[in-house]
């Protein structure tokens, strides 16, 4: 390992408790800053760094501001241990966010009440070499802060895991002068923000999914007679089948396909049930509501509601 180009003193432990401005400058490597706002204050910071990787448990008073910066070879991942709330970028992140920040972004923070949060910093070009085809995907390049909705379960998996990672390194610091122990250290962490970032939601598109999910939901209702797909619907709400595929499903349990079949179905045996059986043709009802094999129509029908349409119309006639 290359350690002239490492982001981090490998090996290096912080265990510092800051009581005053002039301690608190010196308690972390990425703040240049710092403003208080009202009072005595209590500052706590328990880290380790290998060659990659900096993770650490930061504890703040209240009524604090921090500014300072994220190193440009740095992406820096944050998030909320207790129930506290942070003022960050103007956006308020709470417990259930993941904040990401990279390429020099500055930390303009503000903790209005006592707040322990869990930060994690890796060497951005060994992030980016080694793990970009996965990170892309979720998190566009040129962004510098982002805040996103993280899955609760899954998030609180991550950070208990990381916890006692830290635990443990702090119990036994000799640990990380072993390099193979620094790197497999490195892939745990890395891969656990991973996940985080794979499994959340951008903050402020949360709402915009939602209602894009209800709005696919009362077309579909509306238009269920139409010669429709979920294709052309999504094309109308100008979202990709993808998304409306997530949302959809996160909100209402079911696919839009899903939805779509199941009030035609529903609507055919409604009617099907106050028709007379001698005047009404199942296949006429059927292309109606947007079946053209009658086949096909007969056999989706029957494993919804465990009987055939014909069933459906003579039942109880007589």
């Amino acid at each position: 390992m290359d350690s002239d180009n490492s982001l981090f003193p490998a090996g290096h432990m912080i265990f510092k408790r800051a009581k005053c401005l002039a301690d608190l400058e010196v308690h972390a490597w990425n703040l240049d800053r710092i403003q208080l706002r009202r009072g005595a204050f209590i500052s706590e910071l328990d880290a380790f760094h290998t060659y990659n990787v900096q993770l650490g448990i930061v504890r703040h008073s209240i009524q604090i501001a921090v500014n300072g910066d994220v190193p440009s070879n740095a992406i820096s991942f944050v998030v909320i241990l207790n129930d506290a709330s942070i003022v960050q970028h103007k956006h308020t992140m709470k417990k259930h966010h993941l904040a990401v920040l990279e390429h020099g972004a500055e930390i303009d923070a503000v903790f209005v009440e006592p707040v322990s949060f869990l930060s994690v910093a890796i060497n951005r070009k060994l992030f980016r070499e080694q793990y970009e085809g996965r990170f892309l995907e979720k998190y566009p390049i040129e962004k510098k802060f982002e805040l996103r909705v993280c899955n609760a379960e899954i998030l609180d998996a991550v950070k208990e895991k990381l916890m006692r990672i830290l635990e443990a390194v702090q119990i036994k610091h000799t640990f990380l002068l072993l390099p193979e122990n620094m790197i497999m250290l490195e892939k745990t962490i890395i891969d656990e923000m991973l996940n985080l970032v794979y499994t959340s939601a951008h903050e402020h598109s949360e709402s915009k999914w939602i209602e894009t999910a209800e709005s696919l939901f009362k077309l579909i209702k509306l238009r269920y007679k139409q010669d429709i797909n979920i294709e052309s619907l999504c094309r109308e709400l100008n979202i990709s089948e993808r998304n409306a595929y997530l949302t959809f499903h996160k909100h209402y349990a079911m696919t839009p396909k899903q939805y779509l079949l199941s009030v035609r179905l529903g609507k055919i045996k409604k009617i099907l049930e106050y028709s007379d059986p001698k005047t009404t043709q199942i296949e006429h009802i059927a292309l109606q509501h947007g079946f053209y094999h009658m086949s096909h129509f007969a056999k989706i029908y029957k494993s919804f509601f465990g009987e055939l349409p014909s069933e459906t119309l003579w039942r109880n006639k007589y």
